[in-house]
């Protein structure tokens, strides 16, 4: 199959409505809401709240964008989690190495999301969500 840049466009022009849609559907101010978090709530629903199968489709946009490092990691986590009784399982600590790199930028060593308020330590509540 020959790879088609007409045919990726209308694929992620659909993606881009249907992400519009959950925003919609899910936030109290829809023009607030990241696309991103809106993504993630239809990758949950379309893997109906698995967490192995959202860790792979997580590993699979990694290999895409030449993560392969952190894919690894991702991938060395869902085999021990699966080891796990569901109990455990959300009691699992990630390592810190993991985190590091969770936050640094891979090539740079930056921090990525602090210093843009990505992260919120402490759980601050998202007014925007239903």
């Amino acid at each position: 199959m020959v790879y088609d840049d007409k045919k990726q466009e209308q694929i992620m022009k659909g993606l881009d409505d249907l992400v519009q849609e959950q925003k919609n559907l899910t936030y109290i101010n829809p023009n607030k809401a990241d696309d991103l978090d809106a993504l993630g709530i239809l990758v949950a629903k379309k893997c109906k709240w698995d967490s192995g199968d959202i860790l792979k489709v997580l590993c699979s946009a990694l290999e895409d964008a030449n993560f392969d490092d952190l894919r690894d990691k991702i991938k060395d986590i869902d085999t021990y989690s699966s080891l796990l009784c569901k109990g455990c399982v959300g009691t699992f600590s990630v390592d810190k190495e993991l985190i590091d790199m969770l936050k640094q930028c891979p090539y740079c060593g930056k921090d990525k999301f602090q210093k843009k308020g990505l992260i919120k330590i402490g759980g601050e509540k998202n007014e925007n969500r239903i």
